[in-house]
């Protein structure tokens, strides 16, 4: 069966080692959550742990452990008691090893997080494209015969190993041995496509991931506006790929290996069917090899001498998949949904009727249920500051309230950010964005180091209190969920992108329906060939985007939402312009008390016509005069002959 589909939706991450983190697919139109910063030397630490400070002795602050804070002084502590790591919906992978020890088959662990879902059969595809790297320079080491393919052509091959590098060269290709040779007969690739082709089972190895790869074809497509390109691991077979798929530990009970092969093979076969048939998915691949879709490490998975149970998991379940409606479900998982799971609707925007909101008790022996983070006033308020929308000077207070979900996550409630200079009121999921991306800046990992410094908030599901343990469980009659009534928008319209020197601006109109409600607002997610990425919520219908990296490409979707849920994103790319090179021909033209300029235009521009330019002159008496000059000449005048 050829299958097919839509943007990234959003879930967890776990590696070889035990579940890590659980980063945001940002391309499926969902909040931020901070990633991975390891610590960088001794010297960072030992700064920051001067800044932090030791925490005090005396008591905090006293906080009640709810959802506001006493006035603060700038001297106090605040805690936050939490549960969780990640948006919580669908499989928490940390209730898993407990759900086991209880004696649950993969079947019932599925039929708990994925209610109404079916599992069928005989669901196959074999030309997956997962997005490995963008890269302007790497290098590549085909362990076997391989063939260069450009455009569908061979233009080169070889029966043994060689180790060569690629890069953009004008409209084509560069490829270059260790030794200087090029593989291109004429010293250019000329294409747009070129492909490593090799036989299955041939590894090829690649200096921008790290990793190795035995099936498909890697393949290089150009990034339109840029020397960048993309590196797409083509016609891979969906059960090849999940091989290498590196989310759970790979050696966990039999069980939940399955469970697991199940709800990855289902997330593939959801996202990559429904981004082919969407028209806004506009770039050359289905699926990202990151937490952007899901982890996909090739052989570095697949040849690990741990992988034995991961490789017989995913040979045990060939072809099952979960479907609602006859066709494969968006099975989202997370790191740890700390003993209660999410409505997809509160974590996304868009409610699947099969990923609700549920108590999970499951929670023995995982680390992340619960966790308390402590930090300075101090500290919040600079990390808080670094950012206009919730810079309040020193901080003096927080209050949360309005939507907070069924599970206790506060990602669509109101945070109000009382300090010495201003109030400003922000999403949940913005403030704890905010606070994990000032963590980050000053050089925390998600977790503490070994004095209790330091860590992320790992979700949205928390309370104030210094206390460990969490508050009574937040209960549906205190404060209910709701299905809305009405339907998601339809997608924003003339979705546009204006680029300028290290910024884009963006504009849209409001979507030709709006689903029977008001529109509440619009999520505009972006991702750079160079590796960045964000989101940023508006009630606006244009941003501009800026800091950005002059000459990469940047692919911005924007997605509309209402008490309904969300739209389907619009995706378009656009590189910021540079400035121009110098004028040319730069000469001085003698004259009776002046001096005539002439220069011609600069031999490359930016992307942006020229406007003006500027001319400086410096006399005798060492001031330096300016003034702006539309045209390619001008004479400066009341000069002193003979000075210089």
């Amino acid at each position: 069966m050829d299958r097919r589909l839509s943007a990234p939706a959003v879930r967890s991450l776990a590696t070889d080692q035990p579940p890590a983190t659980d980063r945001r697919r940002w391309l499926a139109a969902l909040g931020p959550i901070g990633s991975r910063l390891a610590l960088g030397g001794l010297a960072l630490v030992l700064l920051v742990a001067a800044v932090w400070g030791v925490p005090p002795s005396r008591p905090a602050a006293a906080q009640s452990a709810r959802y506001s804070t006493p006035t603060l002084a700038a001297d106090d502590y605040v805690t936050f008691n939490g549960a969780g790591w990640g948006h919580g919906v669908g499989i928490s992978h940390q209730s898993l090893p407990s759900r086991i020890a209880a004696g649950q088959t993969a079947g019932t662990i599925l039929g708990f997080y994925y209610p109404g879902t079916v599992l069928t059969g005989g669901w196959a595809m074999n030309d997956l494209r997962v997005h490995l790297a963008s890269a302007s320079r790497s290098r590549f080491r085909p362990r076997g015969s391989f063939e260069l393919v450009l455009d569908g052509t061979a233009v080169y091959s070889s029966s043994a190993t060689e180790l060569f590098t690629v890069s953009r060269a004008g409209d084509g290709w560069d490829v270059t041995t260790s030794g200087g040779s090029s593989l291109c007969g004429g010293g250019t690739c000329s294409g747009d496509i070129l492909q490593i082709r090799t036989a299955d089972g041939v590894a090829v190895e690649s200096s921008a991931t790290r990793h190795s790869y035995s099936h498909g074809q890697v393949t290089l497509s150009k990034m339109p506006g840029s020397t960048w390109y993309r590196i797409v691991l083509a016609n891979l077979d969906i059960e090849l790929y999940l091989r290498g798929v590196a989310e759970v530990p790979p050696d966990w009970p039999t069980e939940a290996l399955r469970a697991q092969a199940i709800a990855s093979r289902t997330y593939a076969l959801h996202v990559a069917r429904e981004n082919r048939n969407s028209d806004t998915w506009l770039v050359p691949f289905d699926l990202y090899s990151s937490t952007m879709s899901q982890v996909y490490s090739g052989n570095t998975r697949e040849n690990s001498a741990r992988n034995g149970p991961w490789l017989q998991a995913v040979a045990d379940t060939a072809g099952q998949v979960l479907t609602y409606g006859g066709e494969p479900a968006l099975t989202l998982f997370t790191t740890s949904g700390g003993g209660y799971t999410e409505n997809s609707g509160y974590a996304f925007n868009e409610q699947h009727p099969y990923l609700v909101a549920a108590p999970d008790p499951f929670v023995a022996g995982d680390p992340y249920t619960p966790w308390t983070r402590t930090y300075s006033v101090s500290a919040l308020s600079r990390w808080l500051a670094r950012v206009a929308d919730t810079n309040v000077g020193t901080l003096q207070r927080i209050e949360m309230s309005g939507n907070i979900s069924v599970s206790g996550r506060i990602d669509r409630a109101t945070v109000r950010l009382i300090g010495t200079a201003a109030t400003r009121s922000v999403s949940g999921s913005r403030f704890v964005f905010v606070v994990n991306k000032g963590l980050e800046a000053e050089g925390w990992g998600p977790l503490p180091n070994s004095d209790g410094r330091g860590g992320h908030l790992l979700s949205t599901k928390f309370v104030f209190g210094e206390s460990t343990a969490l508050p009574a469980a937040i209960t549906p009659a205190t404060t209910p969920v709701t299905i809305p009534s009405i339907d998601p928008p339809t997608e924003p319209q003339a979705v546009s992108l204006t680029p300028g020197p290290s910024e884009i601006v963006v504009t849209w109109q409001p979507p030709a329906n709006g689903g029977g409600g008001p529109i509440t607002g619009y999520l505009i997610t972006w991702v750079s060939s160079t590796g960045a990425s964000g989101t940023i919520p508006t009630t606006e219908t244009s941003r501009t985007l800026r800091n950005l990296a002059n000459g990469a490409t940047y692919t911005v979707s924007v997605a509309a939402s209402n008490a309904g849920g969300s739209s389907r994103a619009v995706t378009v790319t656009a590189t910021p312009l540079g400035t121009p090179a110098s004028p040319t021909n730069v000469s001085l033209q003698r004259g009776d008390g002046f001096l005539g300029v002439s220069w011609s235009p600069p031999p490359a521009d930016g992307g942006i016509p020229v406007e003006s330019y500027a001319v400086h002159w410096t006399g005798p008496d060492g001031v330096t005069n300016f003034t702006s000059v539309e045209g390619t000449q001008h004479t400066i005048g009341g000069l002193t002959n003979g000075a210089t």
